[in-house]
C-alpha cells in the first residue's frame, strides 16, 4: 500500500427541490422542525442525507392522512 488513506466518501445531502418539498410538508403538518432535526440527528433540514429523503417524506405524508 502507499500508506495514504482513502478519502471519506462524500455525503450527499438533499437537493433544493427535495428541501422545498419537505419544508412544505413540515408546514402542512405543523411538524416541530427542531424535533424532526433532533430525531434524525441533524442541525437543519438541509443537512438531511439524500438516502433518508424518502423515509422522512413518507413519515410526513403519513401525518397528512
Amino acid at each position: 500500500t502507499t500508506g495514504k488513506s482513502e478519502p471519506a466518501p462524500r455525503i450527499k445531502f438533499i437537493s433544493d427541490k427535495q428541501f422545498a418539498e419537505l419544508q412544505a410538508l413540515v408546514d402542512q403538518t405543523n411538524t416541530d422542525l427542531a424535533l424532526l432535526c433532533k430525531h434524525y440527528k441533524i442541525n437543519a433540514l438541509k443537512e438531511l442525507q439524500n438516502s433518508r429523503f424518502n423515509a422522512v417524506k413518507a413519515a410526513l405524508e403519513k401525518k397528512l392522512a
